[in-house]
């Protein structure tokens, strides 16, 4: 039996994070009668450095080809023809997506509807009155909804005249719930265990960075600021997980000192593992979706002050459920030692992210999103 809406979803490629929302959305869409179609693209050479791209076992993964134009990268996808009989299209909100102009100049005479999801705007931008960000904005209005990932998104939304009634603003976050009882999974023996391995001691102090690498990252940064920590605190170690363009920074600096330690990209219960060793998340660069994974773990995230971090940024109350400090390495690496050295300001840290942990759940997300589709449907 046909349902009585079809939805397509069209990614660049599939992340990682996306697989778990993408299966219960499309649980939660076919019990209101709406099937979702999900369709996306080869991953990147970076991304594949990066490992963070997978499959989606019930989707499609379509012809895609990067094309150079003027000095300038765009993307060709070829989704199946039966797309255009979807009644809503959601697209990401990126200029070079060529598919996305097709949609949108077709729209009409294909009687669908054509949304964006994303940040609002390119927050990585070095030039947010440029040529690329103007044409975003332009672009943004020949749309008829928009899932925008956080109340900052929705704020440039906003800001770029997209009408508010046609804005779902659907928390972007990960499985939180899966996480913790990955967590819950970590005994103190395995626990212990696994800072043995390490050579760090049971009552060491311990920072941890999980990540992708790479500039905007600041690991240079991190790097300095984990020194200057270590000389105030001599039972200091940092754990590293990632992979990316500037691992090797980490990969030499493990070499370098003893106490750094570099475990390259790890999933499974061996990032739960440092989770539940590790004492605050130094992560001085942008921040993302690994915000929430502190939050699920209920430990202090630490980062600083950037205009480049991602929507989830707004997610961070100073003091109340992290800390952002000023762009300066002196003042991140004491607030840092003041952490570690305040059990109990820590704690109550800790306590208000695994709070905001249930505020952000998957479950929410979902929920928001499956009322942006309706409502784009006027179902």
């Amino acid at each position: 039996m046909e349902s009585k809406f079809n939805v397509s979803i069209i990614l660049f490629r599939m992340f990682h994070y996306r697989i778990d929302f993408l299966n219960l959305l499309r649980e939660k869409l076919s019990e209101n009668d709406i099937a979702l179609n999900v369709y996306y693209g080869k991953p990147s050479d970076e991304s594949l450095r990066r490992k963070d791209s997978e499959r989606l076992l019930w989707g499609k993964e379509i012809t895609s080809k990067v094309i150079t134009i003027s000095g300038k990268e765009v993307m060709l996808q070829l989704p199946p023809l039966s797309t255009v009989k979807s009644d809503l299209v959601i697209a990401m909100h990126e200029n070079r997506l060529l598919i996305n102009y097709f949609f949108q100049l077709f729209r009409p005479l294909l009687k669908m509807k054509f949304a964006f999801w994303g940040h609002g705007q390119n927050f990585q931008s070095n030039n947010l009155d440029g040529m690329r960000e103007r044409l975003k904005r332009k672009l943004v209005h020949q749309s008829d909804w928009y899932f925008a990932y956080t109340d900052l998104s929705r704020n440039a939304l906003i800001s770029a005249d997209y009408p508010e009634n046609k804005i779902t603003v659907f928390n972007n976050t990960i499985d939180s719930k899966k996480f913790r009882s990955a967590l819950q999974e970590v005994t103190p023996s395995k626990k212990n265990e696994f800072l043995a391995q390490l050579g760090i001691s049971q009552n060491a102090c311990v920072g941890l960075f999980c990540g992708s690498i790479y500039p905007l990252k600041r690991p240079e940064e991190l790097i300095e600021c984990v020194l200057r920590i270590r000389q105030s605190i001599d039972n200091f170690h940092l754990i590293v997980i990632g992979a990316g363009s500037d691992a090797p920074l980490f990969e030499k600096a493990s070499q370098e000192y003893e106490w750094i330690h570099f475990l390259g990209m790890q999933k499974g219960e061996q990032k739960s593992k440092a989770y539940s060793a590790c004492h605050v998340i130094l992560n001085p660069g942008l921040v993302g979706l690994n915000v929430v994974d502190a939050f699920s773990a209920g430990k202090v995230f630490v980062t600083m002050e950037a205009n480049f971090h991602s929507p989830e940024v707004s997610y961070i109350k100073n003091g109340e459920n992290g800390i952002m400090t000023t762009h300066s390495i002196d003042d991140y690496s004491q607030e840092v030692i003041s952490l570690l050295q305040d059990e109990k300001r820590r704690e109550m840290i800790e306590t208000r992210s695994r709070e905001t942990a249930d505020e952000i759940s998957l479950e929410n997300m979902v929920d928001r999103f499956v009322d942006g589709v309706k409502s784009a449907l006027n179902y």
